[in-house]
């Protein structure tokens, strides 16, 4: 059942967006839902790699369809576009996960 809840946003700001895929990774994920599966088309590529970017990930085209990707450690691994989606997802929802408004208290019950 539903639960109406308020979060009061002065004592406890969101996040702030810093990029394009922070604001299209629910629409990503909500899309491979309905249809079942991982769908990665060239926009959603070019965000998720500026998004990666961040945490000092190097994208670059690897063979054939994959990406390789360079850490800053420098370690290297290969990729498939779905794959390389998913990451940014992962690295996405760790960002929202260490938030300090994610951490304090519960939202009260309207």
């Amino acid at each position: 059942m539903p639960v109406q809840a308020l979060h009061d946003v002065t004592l406890s700001p969101p996040r702030a967006v810093e990029s394009p895929f922070e604001l299209a990774g629910r629409r990503l994920a909500e899309r491979w839902l309905a249809v079942g599966r991982i769908t990665a088309d060239a926009g959603d590529l070019r965000m998720a790699v500026a998004f990666l970017g961040r945490f000092g990930v190097t994208v670059e085209s690897g063979p054939g369809v994959d990406f390789r990707l360079l850490s800053a450690a420098g370690r290297t691994t290969l990729l498939t576009r779905e794959a390389l989606l998913v990451l940014a997802l992962r690295h996405l929802a760790r960002l929202d996960a260490d938030h300090p408004a994610r951490r304090s208290s519960p939202a009260r019950a309207a």
